[in-house]
């Protein structure tokens, strides 16, 4: 016979296990506070992106700017991504308005959930799906399915630490900081970058209002995970699974690509909407609608709203839809009229955004504007120190040496890209005549789209050594990875009983795979980014770390009283100041005061009357340029000058070893 428990003998088992389950654990504590602190905060960085992402997804399927003859990857990717574009539309409109409010951010997101729950849980289950078939098929899509799953491992890890890139504390994250506190879309100081189109920077206000920096940061994160699921999708559909897993991994090859998934930069995004919209022109010209076409236009305008560069990315749609075996069709030019209208259209409100807060819709080229005059625009582009006037042989090998001399964060292309694409892209012409006609004719038009962003990117090299940058043609590299796939599968036709060559191939990727990924896990390691993430080490530590005098700086700075205005010269990065500080966003700052006000009596006198308490001068900023070997247009009789006013005007309240001085107005000076 069976023994029942009743209710009061139930409720005594049930509180004599808590008791001695919390007696424990009171003193044997597995998780200390400050761990348990840590990983609830990055916890809840996490589930504000991932809410984002659902919502995002939901609106996307919502607007069926995927077809549904699409994949589950492309159809996961493209959605979300078309939602992601829509809300950040919509935290324009928000800052237009003044509604950069936590609280209103918070309820139009959770509202968008619930009113789209079905179209989320469809997202979600697309997602769900995609995970759950993949499954390696073999020894090869093992390594490949196993580094791509580690590397981007520790991409999350890195982005789940405190922002410290470059560009970030300069602008990507200093102009919301600026919205936010205003509650409005402002451009309130001299940061000219806060006149660009700012797509990305609209999800990285949303996430700030909803939950910090983190969060933001992770923004990227999400673009470059969506970026390696549209990918593989695209690659597949057209070219098979091999091909689509393979040209994922070579796509995350390069340590810069994977720094910047791990960054709040928008080079990821832009290269998601480029690949979106060439697949989704693909897809329109097969099964031509009207719907198909909007959505094409509408993946070319968030391109335009990421970045300036995206201005070819119409233009190569266009090209694509006019030429080979459709430019007989009359109807051909009208679409590619169309396309390009209603793209523009699209892009217009980043245009407008641009134009209210500066004077100018393409702000700071072409039109004056807002901080900005002739003196400027010359600093800013440096025509005529190109690699056509300083060293031509490096123009012609350009993608040699961005390959093999390329590093991130020296002087000279910037950005490590591995060795693959230039290793294997030019073997695509083996065993051409052979490939399916659908095949060629892909690559034909792979070709005509990425051809304007390549010359373009090629003018900018050969004009500017400012642009002599390889993150500029980022765009195009999915493309080149789905080009350098192709090839590496290719070359089994060359195989022999005795050499097989395709086998070489796959050991030569593999290697370049591994020492990324060890690269990777180094730099994780010298960075103590799990060390932090699990609270063992703070994050005022980890920024002290990777921000060195700055971070102590910018602490300093913070203890200042509240009415204090400091200027900087030679530094760019202000995120973390708590009090007024005025970056010197193109390092130009002396140089123009020098011709437009003069002297430094009365350099110091504007200053005064623009209410500047303190100036601080980064020492190291003044020696860069010359230290990467590149030309300073400040002359002797400039930085006589600076110690002209330092001597006469100001006295050192602080120095930061040899790197920075802090001054504040001299008395009677």
């Amino acid at each position: 016979m069976r023994n029942r428990l009743g209710p009061a003998a139930a409720g005594l088992v049930v509180t004599w296990l808590a008791l001695v389950f919390l007696a424990y654990y009171y003193v044997h504590k597995s998780i200390g506070l400050a761990q348990a602190v840590a990983l609830a905060r990055a916890a809840a960085d996490l589930a504000g992106v991932a809410l984002v992402a659902a919502v995002a997804g939901a609106i996307g399927l919502r607007l069926n700017m995927a077809a549904e003859s699409l994949g589950d990857a492309e159809r996961f990717a493209w959605s979300a991504g078309a939602g992601l574009g829509a809300i950040a539309l919509l935290m324009l409109g928000l800052g237009a308005v003044g509604g950069y409010r936590s609280w209103l951010v918070w309820l139009l997101i959770v509202a968008g959930l619930v009113i789209l729950r079905r179209e989320a849980l469809a997202w979600l289950r697309l997602g769900w799906g995609l995970a759950s078939a993949a499954r390696p098929r073999g020894r090869w899509e093992s390594i490949l399915l196993g580094y791509l799953s580690t590397v981007l491992g520790l991409v999350l890890l890195n982005g789940l630490m405190p922002p410290s890139a470059w560009d970030a504390l300069v602008y990507h994250l200093t102009g919301p900081k600026l919205y936010i506190q205003a509650g409005r879309l402002v451009h309130p100081i001299d940061l000219f970058y806060l006149g660009f189109p700012a797509m990305g920077e609209m999800l990285f206000t949303l996430e700030l209002l909803l939950v910090g920096p983190v969060a933001a940061q992770l923004i990227s994160f999400l673009y470059g995970l969506l970026l390696a699921v549209g990918l593989y999708g695209f690659t597949r559909r057209h070219l098979g699974r091999a091909s689509g897993l393979l040209a994922v991994a070579i796509l995350y090859s390069g340590s810069t690509t994977l720094t910047l998934a791990s960054s709040p930069y928008v080079d990821l995004t832009l290269m998601f909407y480029t690949l979106g919209a060439f697949a989704l022109l693909l897809t329109w010209m097969e099964h031509p609608t009207a719907l198909g076409l909007v959505a094409v236009s509408w993946f070319a305008s968030l391109a335009i709203g990421a970045k300036y560069t995206a201005v070819m990315v119409p233009a190569g749609l266009v090209l694509v839809l006019v030429s080979g075996r459709w430019c007989r069709s009359l109807g051909r030019w009208k679409n590619a009229g169309r396309l390009a209208a209603l793209t523009a259209l699209l892009a217009l409100p980043w245009l407008a955004r641009s134009w209210i807060l500066t004077g100018n819709p393409v702000y700071p080229f072409l039109l004056p504007g807002i901080y900005w005059d002739s003196l400027r625009a010359w600093w800013y582009s440096q025509w005529g120190t190109g690699l056509a006037s300083t060293a031509p042989c490096q123009l012609i090998l350009a993608l040699w040496y961005a390959t093999v001399w390329g590093v991130e964060g020296k002087h000279g292309f910037s950005a490590t890209i591995g060795p693959l694409f230039l290793g294997l892209i030019p073997f695509l012409a083996v065993g051409w005549r052979s490939r399916p006609l659908a095949e060629r004719r892909l690559f034909r038009a792979m070709a005509l789209f990425t051809g304007p962003s390549c010359l373009l990117w090629l003018l900018g090299v050969a004009t500017s050594a400012l642009l002599v940058q390889t993150r500029l043609l980022f765009p195009v590299f999915p493309f080149f990875a789905v080009c350098a796939a192709a090839s590496a599968l290719g070359l089994a036709k060359l195989d022999r009983p005795t050499f097989k060559l395709a086998w070489v191939a796959r050991g030569l990727i593999a290697l370049a795979l591994l020492l990324t990924l060890l690269e990777s896990g180094l730099r994780t390691v010298q960075n103590r980014s799990l060390e932090t993430l699990l609270g063992f080490r703070s994050t005022d530590d980890y920024l002290a770390g990777q921000l060195g005098w700055h971070k102590l700086v910018t602490d300093y700075l913070n203890r200042l009283p509240s009415d204090s205005h400091v200027l900087f010269l030679r530094e760019p990065r202000s995120l973390y100041c708590q009090i007024d500080c005025r970056p010197d966003a193109l390092l130009d700052r002396w140089w123009h005061l020098r011709r437009t006000v003069g002297e430094p009596g009365a350099i110091a006198h504007q200053w005064k009357t623009e209410g500047i308490t303190h100036v601080l001068l980064y020492r190291t900023g003044f020696q860069m340029l010359r230290a990467e070997g590149l030309s300073d247009p400040l002359t002797s009789e400039d930085r006589e000058a600076l110690n002209q006013l330092i001597d006469g005007h100001l006295q050192e309240v602080e120095r930061f070893g040899d790197a920075y001085s802090l001054y504040a107005w001299r008395v009677g000076g």
